[in-house]
């Protein structure tokens, strides 16, 4: 039940950071798809023109260039989202709370009871020794009484 409460409260407490790093992956992850592919069509405009006529180099030249161009556009994205979300990251570890089990009970607890018997025959004796002290206080002031009047 303890754990339940802890999961409970350190969910709550960290949502919002995890919903922000959440979608930064799935940006970061979308960006670098999209490079990939930049980098995979100027290879593949590269590879359709082999011997290419010198007169009609502008039909490899322009895709290439397009492709190198969105290549660093979305390099620089990734490298600005990678830095966020590792950010964001950082963040998240320092409002998650740490909640520790110092000690934990076992179950079931031991009983440590005195008998009826022992607890009665300790009960006499406090009562004799009572019994005794009220006897001998009252003895003591009588005698001094009776020897203040004689």
């Amino acid at each position: 039940m303890v754990n339940t409460v802890n999961d409970f409260y350190i969910r709550t407490k960290t949502k919002k950071s995890q919903d922000n790093i959440a979608i930064l992956q799935r940006k970061t992850d979308s960006v670098r798809a999209v490079l990939n592919g930049s980098i995979s069509s100027g290879a593949i405009v590269l590879d359709a023109t082999p011997n290419l006529n010198p007169t009609r180099q502008a039909q490899r030249t322009i895709p290439i260039q397009r492709s190198q161009f969105s290549a660093e556009t979305n390099r620089a994205i990734l490298g600005q989202l990678v830095q966020n979300l590792e950010l964001s990251k950082m963040n998240l570890m320092k409002e998650s709370p740490l909640i520790e089990k110092i000690d934990e009970p076992i179950f079931p607890l031991d009983k440590n009871s005195t008998s009826k018997v022992k607890m009665g025959i300790i009960g006499c004796i406090v009562t004799i020794l009572i019994t005794a002290l009220v006897l001998g206080i009252r003895r003591f002031l009588h005698s001094m009484l009776k020897m203040k009047s004689v």
